[in-house]
């Protein structure tokens, strides 16, 4: 008799995703805090603990569905007192399209960091709304991003800690 715990696809899938996600959420947080930002966690695992597989049963479903659409984190620049919506997503590849956010996406003004195996991509709601994808553009990287103010090398060092994590998977 094995002592391996066989689970269902989904059910691995969902873990492995977790997983992941929470090292680029990580990865980010550290990245901000090392810029000399505020960062606070805000997404629906923090303010709702123990509630995120159960959210996919629950009625009504447009509650369920606002609540899994929070964003991670609420991230307020010190200097001038300017404050952002941040959800942060991991992609291998890097390619994000807007659909993934699913329909009704409350929070327009939020900016959606794509942490894959090469980049950390930023781009702005309105903008994925315009373009329907994160577009692999320069303008994209979050070091060329105007908005935050950020330092190109601590980014590039947090891009190096992504590739190391996220090395061993397959795109």
């Amino acid at each position: 008799m094995s002592n391996t715990i066989v689970y269902e696809d989904r059910s691995k899938r969902f873990d492995e995703n977790m997983i992941k996600g929470r090292i680029a959420e990580t990865i980010v947080e550290q990245m901000f805090i090392r810029m000399g930002y505020d960062i606070y966690r805000y997404g629906m695992e923090n303010t709702v603990p123990g509630i995120i597989q159960d959210l996919y049963n629950c009625k009504p479903k447009e509650v369920s569905d606002e609540i899994r659409k929070m964003p991670d984190f609420i991230i307020k620049n010190p200097n001038d007192n300017s404050v952002y919506y941040v959800e942060v997503k991991f992609r291998a590849d890097g390619k994000f399209l807007l659909k993934e956010l699913g329909k009704n996406y409350p929070y327009k003004n939020a900016y959606i960091l794509v942490v894959s195996k090469k980049h950390i991509r930023c781009v702005l709601y309105s903008e994925l709304e315009e373009s329907g994808e994160l577009l692999m553009k320069k303008e994209y990287l979050l070091g060329y991003r105007e908005d935050f103010k950020t330092n190109r090398e601590i980014i590039l060092y947090f891009c190096e800690l992504a590739k190391k994590y996220f090395s061993c998977l397959e795109s």
